[in-house]
């Protein structure tokens, strides 16, 4: 039960009880349910920009890992373009000289291979392309 609350009234040298109306109930009421929703949002902004969530964390390192992934393959097609460098140096200044054939033309040599219909085969069809599976 609420306290009974007075007020002094100058005018007349009393104290009077203080009314309230249902309309102060309403208003108090809203107010305090507008600061608790404002403070919910905030904590929950403050929240979000400070802590991930678990499925931020696994994409994250989903991320190293690929990049992990990717500096390994770079680091292998180098070596592979450092030996076929090696190959096509022993193929131009080597095995020509001791087998005899002339050198072909560059723009012959990166061509590609000529099949047997004499259309040029292109090595980006060849290539194959590795799907990985998608994760959820």
């Amino acid at each position: 039960m609420a306290r009974i609350k007075y007020y002094y009234d100058t005018e007349t040298c009393k104290y009077e009880r203080v009314k309230t109306t249902s309309g102060d109930i309403i208003l108090n009421t809203l107010g305090i349910f507008l600061l608790t929703l404002t403070m919910a949002v905030g904590l929950f902004i403050l929240h979000g920009n400070y802590f991930e969530s678990p499925k931020e964390l696994i994409l994250k390192n989903e991320v190293k890992e690929m990049e992990f992934y990717y500096d390994n393959l770079l680091q292998e097609v180098s070596k592979l373009d450092k030996q076929l460098a090696d190959m096509e140096h022993r193929d131009d200044n080597i095995y020509r000289v001791v087998l005899g054939p002339s050198r072909l033309k560059n723009r012959f040599a990166k061509q590609g291979l000529v099949a047997s219909t004499g259309t040029p085969i292109s090595r980006k069809r060849h290539r194959s392309r590795r799907h990985y599976p998608e994760t959820s």
